[in-house]
């Protein structure tokens, strides 16, 4: 019986892991600021496998802010982006915690900020992103809303 309970709960979370559908991503999405637009371009290299980078276009100069890699490794996925002149050019891994509807939380609480980074499926024509945590003493957090890019 304990055999039967241990092979049903590891079912269970492979079919809810294999399910995942991060496809909402794949595109290109645009956020106006205050000092130009902030893109956001995911793709899907394979099922397991999605590649995204964010880069800031002001006065016809594209900087580049990040690239990410979501993919799955074993049963667990991971957000890992590596993030221009930040943690010394290398990629951070935050594991997803939470899949619960149509919210997507990845977590890594031994990072300095932010520790959470979290995605919403929207309507296809919107897509939002969170990041949260500590920063000192502090909880603080940003949304940013993008819209889809022609």
């Amino acid at each position: 019986m304990k055999t039967i309970i241990i092979i049903l709960i590891t079912l269970f979370f492979n079919m809810k892991s294999d399910n995942l559908d991060f496809d909402f991503l794949i595109g290109k999405w645009v956020l106006e600021t205050k000092k130009g637009f902030v893109y956001e371009e995911w793709e899907k290299v394979s099922d397991t496998l999605f590649k995204g980078k964010s880069y800031n276009l002001s006065d016809d100069i594209i900087t580049p802010l990040e690239s990410i890699e979501l993919v799955k490794i074993d049963n667990d996925y991971f957000y890992i982006p590596t993030v221009i002149n930040q943690n010394e050019g290398k990629p951070i891994k935050f594991r997803l915690v939470s899949s619960d509807k149509d919210i997507f939380v990845f977590e890594n609480l031994e990072h300095d900020f932010p520790q959470r980074i979290i995605y919403q499926k929207s309507d296809g024509l919107t897509l939002y992103a969170r990041i949260e945590g500590y920063n000192g003493d502090f909880s603080k957090g940003s949304e940013f809303r993008y819209k889809k890019a022609d």
